[in-house]
Formats: structure tokens, sequence, C-alpha cells
């Protein structure tokens, strides 16, 4: 679950940072992001939004399949019990 929230985080702000790249006035409004050269801006973009997405696929959709066990009364199985 927490590399789940970590991977939206980590594809939020790379969403961020293309869009900071993209229109100037995101840009302007942050002066930490006029430093940076646009290239490495939006390389590291990039970068940041492939690994969160991928941190959000491998997180999630996976279901714990349960365990049946079988009861048995002698030889014949009588029911199943989720283990």
């Amino acid at each position: 679950m927490i590399n789940k929230i970590i991977g939206y985080v980590l594809a939020a702000v790379g969403v961020f940072g293309v869009a900071a790249y993209s229109i100037p006035e995101v840009k302007s409004f942050f002066p930490a992001f006029t430093a940076v050269p646009e290239n490495y801006l939006l390389i590291a973009s990039i970068v940041l939004v492939g690994i969160g997405a991928f941190a959000v696929v491998k997180s999630g959709g996976r279901s714990k399949k349960v365990k049946e066990v079988p009861i048995y009364q002698g030889k014949d199985v009588v029911g199943y019990r989720r283990h």
C-alpha cells in the first residue's frame, strides 16, 4: 500500500515538473525551477513519472488468494477450511 502512495506522489511530482517545463508561468512562479536548466528538468520529470507509474503498477491489482485446506473425517473430505 505504501509503495502505491509513493508511486502516486512521484508521478504527481513528475507531472508537475513537466508542467513547469511546458508552461512558463508555472516555472516563473517557483524560483527554484529557474536555476535548473530546462532539459534537466524535463528529463528528471519524465523519469519521476516513469518510476511512479512503475511503482503503482507493481504494487496494485494483486489480490491475495485464500488457501482452502480440506477437513477430513477418516478418509473422507467433509469440508474445507479457509487458511
